[in-house]
């Protein structure tokens, strides 16, 4: 996500644009415009690393002196160190929760995949609500097919107020998203990783775009390459059996 303060004529503007956008602010007339916004902007403000570096090297903007890097998840008060809300060990069920658009860019698959295999090492039933918005029908009737060939019931929630979405986070054991680049779409910072952390539930993050600067590691969740699959197991296994683990993540 990228914010801007640009002042025109004594007129205070402020402009948020997706981080996927800025490699296309000239493509079309009036990308075009945000594009000469932002050549005047007093203030770029980016929310991670990733996305500080598409804005400085996409050759888009001629002034790079003005960016400033916010993070976001170094504001949020995690100092407190409190027990968890919850015991995996004790629960019939382990609940997954992923927040955001149903796209295959959220790893939505690969996490049923990774459940799959969950499932030799693991007897209680996987309960995994998905909560956002629908891209498209077919996506989830593909997520639902997977689903019923493992021990694993998913769940979506398309239209949800703020107030049910808290709801969700309390009875939800891990927040999992595991991005990936899709096409030209990638995780520019990822503020419900943020937003799972406030709510004292263990993260599981895959490392790419900026994600990194929304999960504290070990601290608020566990991050890592794609490739390290392993990793995966053994720290869904770990909050599985050992509730202590999950105070040692900082909360």
């Amino acid at each position: 996500m990228l914010n801007s303060i640009v002042c025109l004529k004594k007129c205070y503007i402020y402009l948020t644009l997706h981080g996927s956008e800025i490699i296309y602010l000239s493509s079309v007339i009036w990308k075009r415009f945000f594009l000469k916004i932002l050549n005047n902007a007093k203030l770029i403000f980016v929310n991670s690393v990733f996305t500080k570096k598409i804005l400085k090297f996409s050759g888009s903007l001629s002034i790079s002196n003005n960016i400033v890097l916010l993070k976001p998840s170094k504001f949020l008060n995690f100092n407190e160190k409190i027990p968890l809300k919850f015991s995996i060990s004790k629960l019939s069920n382990i609940n997954l929760i992923t927040v955001g658009r149903i796209h295959f860019r959220k790893g939505h698959v690969f996490t049923l995949n990774i459940v799959k295999n969950l499932s030799n090492y693991c007897t209680k039933l996987f309960i995994y609500n998905i909560v956002g918005p629908n891209i498209k029908n077919k996506y989830n009737y593909f997520l639902l097919k997977i689903s019923n060939l493992i021990n694993t019931q998913v769940v979506f929630k398309q239209n949800i107020s703020l107030k049910g979405l808290n709801k969700e986070y309390l009875v939800s054991d891990v927040f999992v998203m595991l991005s990936l680049i899709y096409k030209n779409s990638v995780e520019g910072f990822g503020l419900v990783y943020s937003e799972a952390g406030l709510q004292k539930i263990p993260v599981i993050a895959s490392l790419i775009g900026g994600t990194n600067d929304a999960v504290i590691n070990k601290y608020t969740g566990f991050i890592f390459y794609k490739k390290e699959i392993h990793k995966f197991f053994k720290s869904i296994l770990l909050l599985h059996k050992n509730t202590n683990s999950k105070l040692s993540l900082g909360f």
